[in-house]
């Protein structure tokens, strides 16, 4: 089966991914962007992979271009079934179109849930056109099914399993970490501490969870030093929280990891904290879990219901309960035996959520979408009507 797989750029987790799926199967990627601006991972070695790459950076090439460009890399490797990423965006449309024109399968990777924002009427009407003109999906979890059901797809078409990690890496290297006590004097971390890893941007919360660790160190004499990796826009506003808050000989601002030194932030750490008032999945609770950590994160987060098994792995929490996530911080910190059990736990828990679980996941999708296409008129004029206006909008 021939598989075209579309990525905006190919980081470390699509590439794990990647190479998986290609050990079973014929599967090119098509990279948009060889760079981008959200995340400032370095450049991976894609040598075991093949890489269509349509352009260097972001602004390089108009929507209309790159649309052009997409539609020749697909007809040029003239795949059975493409993956999708989501709906919404004009080269997801142009890659959609062409599979119904050509009567190849199409795969939607999602992992949109109905809480992460305000829905309108008319908007997830449009959407649930787009999305019945998908013949499978290919999503994270739980409440991302049962947001694809609700846009138009059987259940019989959705499968599970989009958002993992390379559990294996993150095992070995976060122990291989925690044996070598030099790696954290190396890194200048504490002996003992909470760590959180995000973006600096609204969603993630960071001042919330600034606020909830202050409470914390009220709480006792000894407090366990947070330690934050990361970078984004709002870090002069973290600065300042962490100024405001008398908390700058408590907490660490690490600025953003690379891939190949997180494990060892993991594995020299406590416990894991993600606090965001939304989050789609939250693929750190992913590397924390297969890195043995108890985890502490936000019911927003679209990993909860799943990975999250409260009180044996780690805890969920309200992202306004800054007392309540105090409490937590309070709880964790002072109990080893209860984090020795949770750890244990949380590697059970991701074993579940591994690369297998995406490749065979990814394949029953194709598999599905080439043999059983659907053909909805009205989902394929509403895909054309679309990319006008998307074009319309661009011109402006």
């Amino acid at each position: 089966m021939k598989i075209a797989y579309i990525v905006k750029r190919v980081g470390p987790y699509h590439r794990a991914r990647l190479q998986a799926a290609a050990a079973r199967a014929d599967v090119r990627a098509v990279q948009l962007f060889a760079f981008e601006r959200t995340y400032e991972w370095s450049t991976e070695d894609l040598s075991q992979l093949r890489v269509t790459t349509l352009s260097e950076h972001e602004s390089s090439l108009s929507v209309r271009d790159l649309n052009r460009i997409l539609i020749e890399a697909l007809q040029a490797s003239d795949p059975e079934v493409v993956c999708i990423p989501g709906y919404a965006e004009p080269t997801s449309l142009a890659a959609l179109d062409w599979c119904k024109a050509r009567g190849r399968g199409a795969v939607l990777l999602s992992e949109s849930q109905a809480q992460d924002a305000p829905r309108i009427a008319i908007t997830e009407f449009v959407k649930r056109q787009i999305v019945r003109a998908y013949d499978a999906a290919l999503v994270g979890g739980t409440t991302h099914r049962a947001y694809a059901r609700a846009l138009g797809l059987e259940d019989g078409r959705i499968f599970e399993g989009y958002d993992v990690v390379d559990n294996d890496y993150y095992a070995i290297a976060s122990a291989n970490a925690r044996r070598e006590r030099e790696t954290r004097v190396l890194l200048g971390l504490p002996e003992r501490y909470i760590f959180a890893c995000s973006r600096f941007v609204e969603k993630k919360n960071l001042p919330g969870l600034l606020r909830a660790y202050r409470l914390y160190t009220k709480r006792t004499a000894d407090p366990w030093p947070l330690v934050i990796a990361g970078d984004g826009p709002l870090r002069p506003v973290i600065e300042r929280a962490i100024d405001d808050l008398g908390l700058k000989n408590l907490v660490q601002l690490r600025g953003f990891v690379q891939y190949k030194e997180l494990p060892a932030f993991f594995g020299c750490a406590g416990f894991f904290v993600h606090a965001a008032t939304t989050e789609q999945w939250g693929l750190v609770v992913n590397e924390a879990m297969a890195c043995s950590l108890p985890v502490v994160v936000s019911e927003r987060c679209g990993c909860a219901p799943d990975l999250v098994r409260r009180g044996e792995n780690g805890f969920a929490f309200q992202p306004d309960d800054e007392d309540g996530l105090a409490k937590i911080l309070y709880t964790l910190s002072s109990d080893a035996s209860l984090r020795s059990k949770m750890s244990q736990r949380s590697r059970d828990v991701i074993n579940g959520w591994s690369l297998n679980r995406f490749v065979e996941s990814l394949l029953a999708a194709c598999s599905m979408a080439r043999n059983s296409r659907r053909t909805t008129l009205v989902g394929w004029t509403a895909i054309r009507a679309t990319r006008v206006a998307s074009g319309w909008r661009a011109a402006l």
